[in-house]
């Protein structure tokens, strides 16, 4: 690090970081930005010591184009990816307003409002995404395409407009062959070389900005890797495809490297995320999760796996960003599902839920702060330490 770069455990850095990636675009795997924040994050653990290996994948990148007028005007959308492939021009879609998700997956709602459309016989359907900021909601979608008539989602906030004005929609769409690839970052240890390493895990990709959902992960994993290099061995993976189940850059990297590490902990989703308590307050960090069967409108939630005689002082670290983990719990969300079921290591996953999860509204200034990014990279931080001192 240079004189004059400030350590990734400032909470100033680590909301730059974010800043920066959030403005980079939309983080869709296989697409330029994509690509960007791959070289990004490589370039980043080069810089702290890493060595770099790249991974590279292919799979079917859904390639959309949507136009969307309510009387007369234009409005944001997107097509409900590889549900539909062709070109299509109407003024008769069937049109309907649903919560178009469950967790980060296609709700049952929006499968209704679908099915419903194709037995009126429409020729597509034109559904605004009902959510608490009136945005555009998209789902994770499996990249087989569906082949049923064309579904474009629009923001909730135009829902009345929708229901009562004429409609025109615009679509096409076509699978073309994508690619992204894997980063894998090595740091040795000298002096601890035979030691099992601690693995870092994050998800490069998403929907939109992903401020929170992505960005903050990346930045603790920064912060993370910073701290630790050099005292024992450590592995950092960086993943994109989350969007594409089931997670695909990362079923790609388990199916290829064996794994024995001393800890894993996966930086899944909404790792400091931040929540306003009035509309003109500070972002401050948002409640935590205790209940693993119940997803509520915000929340952090922290999994972990490990030997209950060892986890008294990461408890302790972690509660000092307010996080209450469940420990050893019966089933795991997202990314953290794989991680669990690839290894039986030590496991730390994160994910959280907030309005603005898979919708422009994740933006830096309103799902995070520099000091939750802070003092969430400083307990997780604490909390590997004391585990790994346990060893």
């Amino acid at each position: 690090m240079s004189s004059t770069q400030a350590s990734w455990a400032d909470g100033t850095r680590l909301y730059e970081f974010v800043e920066n990636y959030a403005g980079m675009g939309e983080h869709r795997t296989g697409t330029d930005v994509d690509h960007d924040t791959i070289a990004l994050f490589a370039d980043e653990l080069t810089r702290l010591g890493a060595s770099i290996e790249y991974q590279s994948f292919t799979f079917d990148r859904y390639a959309p184009n949507t136009q969307v007028t309510i009387g007369g005007e234009l409005v944001e959308s997107e097509a409900l990816y590889y549900q539909s492939v062709g070109v299509l021009d109407t003024d008769f879609p069937s049109t309907a307003a649903v919560h178009a998700t469950e967790g980060d997956r296609t709700s049952d709602e929006l499968d209704a409002a679908i099915t419903t459309a194709e037995n009126a016989g429409a020729p597509a359907a034109v559904i605004a995404t009902l959510n608490p900021l009136g945005q555009l909601v998209l789902p994770n979608r499996y990249p087989t395409v569906v082949g049923r008539m064309p579904v474009v989602l629009v923001p909730g906030r135009v829902a009345d407009d929708l229901a009562s004005k004429p409609v025109r929609l615009r679509f096409s769409a076509d699978v073309v062959a994508g690619s992204s690839t894997n980063v894998i970052a090595t740091f040795a240890a000298a002096d601890n070389a035979d030691a099992k390493p601690l693995l870092l895990a994050t998800p490069l990709s998403g929907w939109f900005g992903c401020a929170a959902e992505r960005a903050t992960g990346i930045a603790v994993a920064f912060a993370l890797a910073e701290r630790f290099a050099g005292q024992r061995p450590v592995v950092v993976v960086g993943a994109p495809g989350h969007e594409i189940l089931h997670h695909i850059g990362l079923e790609h990297y388990l199916r290829t490297f064996e794994l024995d590490p001393a800890l894993i902990v996966h930086l899944g989703a909404n790792v400091a995320l931040g929540v306003r308590k009035t509309p003109e307050g500070p972002v401050e960090l948002a409640p935590s999760v205790t209940d693993p069967h119940h997803i509520p409108n915000v929340g952090r939630s922290l999994f972990v796996r490990m030997d209950e005689v060892r986890y008294g002082p990461v408890e302790q670290a972690l509660a000092t960003a307010g996080l209450a983990p469940i420990l050893n719990p019966p089933k795991w969300f997202g990314e953290g599902e794989l991680w669990a079921d690839a290894s039986p290591a030590p496991l730390m996953s994160f994910v959280g839920i907030t309005p603005a999860f898979h919708t422009p509204a994740d933006t830096p200034a309103d799902t995070t702060s520099p000091a939750a990014l802070a003092i969430v990279a400083r307990a997780v931080g604490t909390a590997v330490d004391r585990y790994l001192d346990q060893s």
